[in-house]
């Protein structure tokens, strides 16, 4: 599944445009000791957030938890209830305790950082779209489908409204999605998911652009292979596997080859 068994964006120091905003404006990365302590403090939690996200990376879910609550235990007072900086910390311990099966933990982190980004943002800021797909994993996990479904479905929404349709940031949400509704058994719907993921690919940097397709060709292999159409499936996942192998990206490479397998399997046994 998507972003599973990840830290988030924003604690691993990249990608998130949130943090780019954050970093280049309101958080600077040396707080000076004359600038506000709102400041201040928000430059601490982004400093203790940051090595979560290298214990993630190496699997280390039980550590980047632990430390992400003491990180939100260190500043109970010193950052504004709803100040941004607080909901990439409720972002990322939900990430850590998802991955750990914390699943009543990671709702509450969830639910917590859609809030403050309600307030700090607006309802209709297309910065709260990584929140609101993160709540909706969340969701899923929990057994919760039609809310999960609900949740993307009005994060795609803020970001059409936003930024316009098709625009690159949405297809991260548009895979999810259809992630989401393979999993139900709505195959009609994930399809045209897939499809709205491929073209909000078009406009995509060069690097975000490269293993977007490979994960666009993972969930289309998938799709073919729940609806029993093995031959688009295997040629679905032997592109995913070309181009991750082009693009040096080992685990995507090797999921590739492991759905490749499976779906030979699956193939076999239906001859």
């Amino acid at each position: 599944h998507a972003g599973r068994g990840e830290i988030a964006p924003a604690a691993r120091g990249e990608g998130h445009p949130r943090d780019r905003r954050d970093r280049g404006q309101r958080f600077p990365a040396k707080a000076h000791a004359r600038e506000a302590p709102e400041l201040v403090a928000a430059a601490k939690l982004r400093r203790c957030v940051a090595p979560a996200g290298e214990y993630g990376g190496r699997g280390r879910h039980a550590d980047a938890l632990q430390w992400l609550r003491q990180a939100a235990a260190a500043f109970p007072a010193d950052l504004p209830a709803n100040h941004p900086s607080r909901s990439v910390l409720h972002t990322n311990i939900a990430v850590a305790a998802r991955n750990l099966g914390h699943l009543g933990e990671a709702l509450a982190h969830a639910q917590r950082a859609d809030a403050i980004d309600r307030v700090a943002l607006g309802a209709n800021h297309p910065d709260r779209a990584p929140t609101m797909q993160g709540l909706a994993v969340v969701q899923w996990r929990l057994g919760e489908r039609v809310t999960a479904i609900a949740t993307l479905q009005d994060a795609l929404a803020v970001l059409d409204a936003a930024l316009g349709p098709g625009h690159p940031r949405s297809a991260l949400l548009w895979r999810t999605l259809a992630m989401l509704q393979i999993d139900a058994g709505d195959l009609p719907a994930a399809r045209g998911s897939v499809q709205r993921a491929d073209v909000a690919m078009h406009d995509a940097p060069p690097a975000q652009a490269g293993r977007g397709r490979v994960l666009n060709r993972l969930c289309e292999a998938e799709l073919e292979r729940r609806a029993g159409r093995f031959d688009p499936a295997a040629v679905a996942a032997q592109a995913a596997l070309d181009a991750a192998q082009a693009l040096a990206l080992p685990n995507d490479a090797a999921l590739a080859a492991q759905l490749s397998a499976l779906i030979a399997i699956d193939a076999g046994r239906g001859e």
